[in-house]
C-alpha cells in the first residue's frame, strides 16, 4: 500500500510571513501609559500599594509597561542561606537594578558573589553573617557608594571580628549605620573614627553591646585535640594570624586634642547597650568613653536608649547637654532588673534641660511622677507625640496639656498614651480632647478615664482627626479595670451619649473598646464600614452553667455576622476581663499580608 503523500508548502512560501497588523482601539486613551508611568514620582506612588507578585504581573503586559516596572521588581533582593552553587540566572541580567540587598545566615564568599553583579547598590542589610577584620573588609571594599549599612550577628569568635566596626570609616558616602551583635565589645576609638570619617552619617545604631576603652585579655590559644592532633576546623587560626588582626584593629587611637566633631549625625540609639566591661562595676562613677563620644556629636535631635541598666546620673548629663536641642527622646528600661535610681536621673536632666521636645516616650519608667511630667509639658510647647504608659501622671499633668492659645500645643498634639496611668480621670482627659485638635491616636485604656463624665459636656474638637482609639469604658465608680469589680451597666439615656460621641468620630479606623460598662449597644450606630480594624471586649453574665465560653463566643458571632461586610475578617471568642465572662470580637478590613517572595 502506497504511504499517504503529506502536504508540505513549497520553500518560498514558507519563508513568507504574514505582516502583523496592531488593532488599536481609538476610543483607549494613553495618557496614563505616555504621562502618568513617565512621571518618577508618580510611578513611585503606584508601587507603594503593589507586591513583587503584582509588579511581576505588570511585566507581562507589554514591553512598554516592561520598560517601566521591571527596575521596580528587581530593586531588592532577600537571600537567606544563600550559597554560591545556587542558580540565580536573573542576577547577571538585572543585578545592576538592585540597590537594596538584603542577606542572613551565609557565607561571606557567597555574598562577594552576589555584590560582583550589584554595582548600584545603596543599602546593604546583614543578618548572622560571622566575618573575621579581612572577610568584612573585603566586603565593604566592593561597595564603597553605600548610604546604609546594616550588621546584625551572633556572637563572636575573635576580638579582631569585633574591631570591623572601624572598617565602616572606608563607607564616605554613609547616611545610616546600624551594629547589633550579642555582648559583644565595641571599642570606643573604632566607634569615633567611624564618626570621624563619615561626614554624611545622619543616625548610629550600637545595640547589645558593651562600650570599652579596650579589649579585653583573650582567651588563650586552642590546643591541638588529643585524638587528631590538630585543631578543629573553628580553630585553625593561628596565634600569629590572630595577632596581626588585633594590631590592625588597635591602630586608630583617636587624639583627644583633635577638636573635631560631626556636625551631621541627628539620631543615635543604644538597645540594650552596656558601659564598661560589667553592668554592676561602675560603683556611681561616670563612664568616661560616652563622655568622650557624646562630646564629638553636638547636633543630636534623637536619642533612644532602651533596655540598659547600668547609666548613672553623670552619663545621662553626657547624654542629655545643658541646653540640649533634643527633639525626639525614648527611654524605655527593662521589665525585669529595673534600676530605679537611673530612670529617676534620667527624668531630672529631661525637666531641667529639654525645652524643644516634640516626641517623648518613657513607657514603663515607674519613678515618674506628676510633678516631673507636668514640667515637662509646661516646657516643650511643641510636644506632638507622648507616651507614659505606667507612670505616676494625673489630671493636673492633661490640663497643661490643655493649657495655652489654641496656636500651641493644642495644635500640634497628634498621639498620646496613658496606658495604665491610675492618676488619669474623665474630668481631665475631657479638657484635652475639647481644646486638642489635631489629635490623632488616644491610648487611655486600664485608666479611669472612661466613665460618662467624658462624654458629657462640648464636642471634641478632635472628633475629625481621631483615628486610633483605645478605651475602657467604665461605670461612674471610676473603678480601673485591673481591679475586679461588678458589672454596673448605664442607663438608656447615658448610653446613647456615648454612641453619639462615637458616632462622631468620623476619620476614625482604629477602635478598641473594653470595660464593665460596654455593652454591645453602645456601639450599635458605629459605621463600620469606614474602619479597618476593631476590637470589642463586652462583659456579660450568664446563668449557664456549663458552655459558658462556647456560650459567649457564640454571641459574639450571632451580634458581628450581619454588622460587618464578608470581605472582612471576622474572628470572635470569649475571655475574662476584669474577673467577668466576655464575648471578644476583632474584625478587620485589611487584607492579610501576602508571604513576600522575590523574583530570583
Amino acid at each position: 500500500m502506497p504511504k499517504k503523500q503529506l502536504h508540505t508548502p513549497d520553500s518560498e512560501a514558507r519563508k513568507r510571513l504574514r505582516p502583523r497588523k496592531a488593532i488599536i482601539d481609538p476610543t483607549v486613551s494613553t495618557h496614563f501609559q505616555s504621562t502618568v508611568l513617565a512621571i518618577p514620582e508618580l510611578r513611585d506612588l503606584i508601587t507603594e500599594y503593589l507586591g513583587p507578585s503584582h509588579l511581576r504581573t505588570l511585566t507581562a503586559v507589554c514591553r512598554t509597561w516592561r520598560d517601566y516596572w521591571i527596575a521596580q521588581v528587581y530593586k531588592r533582593l532577600l537571600l537567606n542561606r544563600y550559597k554560591r552553587t545556587h542558580v540565580y540566572p536573573k542576577v547577571d541580567l538585572y543585578g545592576h537594578l538592585i540597590t537594596t540587598l538584603s542577606v542572613a545566615n551565609s557565607r561571606w564568599i557567597s555574598i562577594l558573589h552576589v555584590l560582583d553583579f550589584t554595582p548600584a547598590l545603596l543599602h546593604l542589610r546583614l543578618a548572622f553573617v560571622t566575618m573575621s577584620y579581612d572577610q568584612t573588609r573585603q566586603i565593604l571594599e566592593k561597595v564603597p557608594q553605600l548610604r546604609t549599612l546594616t550588621y546584625k550577628f551572633r556572637g563572636k569568635d575573635i576580638r579582631a571580628e569585633e574591631g570591623s566596626i572601624a572598617l565602616a570609616s572606608m563607607l564616605k558616602d554613609l547616611e545610616v549605620f546600624s551594629w547589633e551583635g550579642q555582648n559583644t565589645y565595641v571599642r570606643i576609638d573604632h566607634l569615633l573614627q567611624v564618626l570621624k570619617s563619615c561626614k554624611k552619617l545622619t543616625k548610629l545604631t550600637v545595640g547589645d553591646a558593651r562600650l570599652v576603652n579596650d579589649f579585653p585579655v583573650p582567651a588563650p590559644a586552642p590546643t591541638p585535640s588529643a585524638d587528631t592532633g590538630s585543631a578543629t576546623t573553628a580553630e585553625t587560626r593561628t596565634e600569629t594570624s590572630v595577632a596581626m588582626e588585633i594590631e590592625q584593629v588597635n591602630m586608630y587611637v583617636d587624639d583627644d586634642t583633635d577638636p573635631w566633631t560631626n556636625t551631621s549625625l541627628r539620631s543615635i540609639e543604644f538597645p540594650s547597650m552596656v558601659l564598661g566591661l560589667s553592668w554592676n562595676n561602675r560603683q556611681g562613677n561616670a563612664d568616661p568613653n560616652l563622655g568622650r563620644l557624646m562630646g564629638r556629636i553636638p547636633n543630636l535631635t534623637k536619642v533612644c536608649i532602651n533596655y540598659t541598666n547600668n547609666f548613672e546620673e553623670q552619663d545621662w548629663g553626657h547624654i542629655i547637654k545643658e541646653g540640649s536641642r533634643l527633639e525626639h527622646i525614648d527611654i524605655r528600661p527593662r521589665y525585669y532588673n529595673r534600676d530605679l535610681a537611673s530612670q529617676t536621673f534620667a527624668l531630672r536632666f529631661i525637666v531641667q534641660r529639654c525645652t524643644h521636645l516634640k516626641v517623648l516616650n518613657t513607657s514603663g519608667v515607674q519613678t515618674g511622677t506628676n510633678d516631673m511630667y507636668q514640667r515637662i509639658i509646661a516646657n516643650n510647647r511643641q510636644l506632638q507625640q507622648l507616651f507614659i504608659k505606667n507612670s505616676g501622671v494625673a489630671d493636673s499633668s492633661l490640663l497643661e496639656l490643655a493649657k495655652g492659645p489654641t496656636s500651641s500645643l493644642c495644635d500640634t498634639l497628634q498621639e498620646l498614651d496613658f496606658d495604665t496611668c491610675l492618676g488619669i480621670t474623665g474630668a481631665g482627659l475631657v479638657k484635652v480632647l475639647e481644646s486638642c485638635t489635631g489629635l490623632q491616636a488616644l491610648n487611655v485604656r486600664n485608666t479611669r478615664a472612661g466613665t460618662i463624665q467624658l462624654f458629657n459636656g462640648k464636642p471634641w474638637a478632635c472628633a475629625k482627626s481621631l483615628r486610633k482609639l483605645e478605651l475602657d469604658i467604665m461605670p461612674a465608680d471610676g473603678l480601673p479595670a485591673l481591679l475586679s469589680a461588678p458589672l454596673v451597666l448605664y442607663s438608656d439615656k447615658e448610653q446613647a451619649l456615648i454612641k453619639e460621641k462615637l458616632d462622631a468620630l468620623t476619620s476614625l479606623v482604629y477602635l478598641d473598646l473594653r470595660g464593665r460598662a460596654l455593652t454591645f449597644e453602645m456601639v450599635e450606630d458605629v459605621k463600620f464600614a469606614r474602619l479597618e480594624r476593631i476590637i470589642l471586649h463586652v462583659p456579660f453574665v450568664t446563668q449557664e452553667a456549663t458552655g459558658r465560653y462556647m456560650y459567649a463566643r457564640h454571641k459574639a458571632f450571632e451580634w458581628s455576622k450581619p454588622r460587618f461586610p464578608e470581605e472582612w475578617t471576622l474572628h470572635t471568642s470569649a475571655s475574662h476581663f476584669s474577673g467577668h465572662l466576655c464575648a471578644v470580637v476583632h474584625a478587620s478590613s485589611l487584607p492579610r499580608m501576602p508571604t513576600m517572595t522575590w523574583p530570583f
